[in-house]
């Protein structure tokens, strides 16, 4: 027992000390150093995922960040689990950082440290998902229950019958039963779909497991298919699939992102229609708020949705001609 306890303080140890290093020797920092270049430091908390959507996020940050004079440190605090969103929120305290930016999920002890933080006076942007029983200073994202209503309305238009929805619930992108629930809601409300939902949870970006996911789907009935998918990696992966397999007319596949690729396999018929949410504007518009929260040293409380867009097959030649 002892040799398993020491075993698992050495790995949690690993994992916490390059972050320690760089909470010390910023904390080392006087702090008049940093205002007088008037260069502030945001710690962000991203998913570490490769999904577009998390890249689009990723360069509005990075771009407005540039123009506000802003020093983001992201690359080091990607997280894989809700253990280290509070170590890095931890750390954010004591190194007295100017300002952070959270990729909003739930969990009681993470909404703790974000009260702390508000104590210390440490603003707190809340991004995608929100996390409204926070202290939070602002969110800027999407709506789940408008991607749920937008689903709903274009499961009500299908002419085919339907015998099971299929969510690919991405807890990893999109986490937290509070999402997952105003979804629901805005599908339901839409859509008389109750008994025929099968939610199926994944907690990773692995396109591997997507395939047994939409393999296992099949094997039990490969008619009135319809898939949901919250990722860009996730569409395309079960787009892939069905073209491989030849069944595509046999499955009813709603997507989300903009890739080229995605708006092809809309084109084409494959994909039914895909749901975007503008990950760069969300990016962008998240260190407007912070800079101006920052400036004016005072809590605002504001949220900010932002429009979903929808391309189908009617509209598709008019995103096609922006891709290009």
């Amino acid at each position: 027992m002892k040799i398993k306890l020491k075993y698992l303080v050495g790995i949690n140890i690993l994992l916490f000390f390059p972050l320690l290093i760089y909470s010390v020797m910023y904390l080392n920092t006087p702090r008049e150093s940093r205002d007088s270049s008037n260069l502030k430091h945001i710690m962000v908390m991203l998913p570490d995922s490769t999904d577009d959507f998390i890249i689009q996020l990723k360069q509005g940050l990075e771009t407005k960040a540039k123009e506000y004079q802003l020093i983001l440190e992201m690359e080091n605090t990607k997280f894989k689990t809700l253990e280290e969103i509070h170590q890095y929120l931890e750390i954010s305290a004591y190194a007295k950082i100017d300002g952070v930016m959270l990729y909003g999920v739930e969990d009681k002890k993470i909404e703790e440290t974000i009260q702390h933080l508000t104590n210390l006076k440490v603003p707190v942007i809340t991004i995608v998902n929100d996390m409204k029983q926070t202290s939070r200073d602002a969110f800027i994202g999407v709506s789940a229950y408008e991607i749920g209503k937008n689903i709903g309305d274009i499961l009500k238009e299908l002419t085919v019958d339907i015998d099971q929805v299929n969510i690919l619930d991405n807890q990893f992108v999109y986490g937290g039963e509070a999402y997952q629930t105003r979804l629901l809601e805005g599908i339901l409300l839409h859509a008389d779909i109750g008994n025929k939902i099968n939610r199926i949870i994944k907690n990773n970006d692995d396109t591997l497991e997507t395939s047994e996911i939409v393999e296992n789907i099949f094997r039990k009935s490969q008619q009135g298919q319809v898939i949901i998918c919250s990722t860009a990696a996730d569409t395309l992966s079960v787009a892939r699939f069905v073209v491989d397999r030849k069944m595509v007319g046999q499955v009813v596949i709603i997507g989300y992102g903009m890739q080229q690729e995605l708006i092809e396999y809309v084109e084409k018929d494959i994909v039914n229609s895909i749901i975007y949410g503008n990950g760069y504007k969300i990016g962008e518009m998240g260190i407007e708020v912070l800079a101006k929260v920052m400036a004016d040293n005072k809590q605002i409380q504001t949220e900010s949705i932002l429009p979903l867009t929808i391309i189908n097959k009617n509209n598709v030649s008019d995103y096609k001609k922006v891709q290009e």
